[in-house]
């Protein structure tokens, strides 16, 4: 990874060797990195789609990398978990 662009909140630019890979789908990369200037977190899809084009879709986090170990093999959230929290919030 040579390029991953700027921070969105700072813009600086992010440290592609203190990048980390979360994960790998076929031609997809799931890549965490921080801001070294204002330790903001972003986690980017990078899809290699054809010889010379590359997409990325980042998304703003509050996570660092710890919390993304720690819950990545957790099994997903479904519906069902969705309704026991909003009954637990409509009870406060």
């Amino acid at each position: 990874m040579k390029f991953l662009g700027n921070c969105p909140i700072c813009n600086t630019k992010f440290r592609p060797h203190k990048a980390s890979s979360i994960d790998k789908m076929g031609n997809t990369e799931i890549v965490y990195a921080e801001c070294p200037k204002c330790a903001s977190s972003v986690i980017l899809g990078i899809s290699k789609n054809a010889p010379g084009l590359v997409t990325t879709v980042g998304m703003l986090t509050d996570m660092n990398r710890e919390d993304i170990d720690r819950i990545r093999d957790l099994p997903p959230l479904t519906a069902d978990d969705v309704l026991e929290v909003h009954k637990y919030l409509e009870k406060c």
